[in-house]
């Protein structure tokens, strides 16, 4: 299991003293990183309400991969109920890393969640810079420091202005 402590800051381009990242912005989100990210029938959803991906001006993507309303489960969550809009529950949809992102967001703050089903951590952090943090306009930076216990490994995830480097550690006994 991998864990990852620390957090990164989130600060506008325009102004990187100003730690806040807009309301619509930090919804959608967190709205985004709770679901479980499968793919959608486009047609299927594009007439259903999503007012969440409505306020930030995103497209519900290839295979609704920004879709975040899904109303036939009861707490509006995505994946909580198998749907007919849904083409595979058991995969992303094309260019997400995985089912769960396992990130999470405050209102100045990119953190861990601790979710146990996330994989592909880097990926997720990757995706989320490059889809919605950059061309919003915002900046990420700060250092995670991870461990992996079943590789006995660890190091650390140092992000500079959106740029991620990863930093290892040579835990292995010999």
């Amino acid at each position: 299991m991998t864990t990852i402590e620390g957090y990164l800051t989130i600060s506008r381009v325009d102004d990187k003293y100003y730690y806040r990242i807009h309301k619509k912005h930090r919804i959608y989100i967190r709205k985004f990183c709770a679901s479980r990210r499968m793919p959608f029938i486009k047609q299927a959803v594009l007439s259903r309400p999503d007012p969440f991906r409505e306020k930030v001006c995103l497209p519900l993507g290839r295979e609704g991969c920004y879709y975040v309303n899904n109303p036939d489960s009861e707490d509006g969550d995505i994946g909580a109920s198998h749907s007919l809009s849904i083409l595979d529950y058991n995969r992303p949809p094309f260019g997400q890393p995985s089912l769960h992102c396992g990130w999470t967001i405050t209102k100045s703050r990119l953190l861990w969640t601790w979710d146990l089903r996330t994989i592909k951590h880097m990926e997720w952090l990757e995706y989320l810079i490059y889809h919605f943090f950059r061309p919003w306009g915002y900046v990420l930076n700060g250092t995670l420091s991870w461990f992996n216990d079943v590789a006995d490994n660890s190091g650390d995830i140092v992000v500079d202005n959106n740029k991620i480097k990863i930093i290892l550690y040579n835990n292995k006994k010999s």
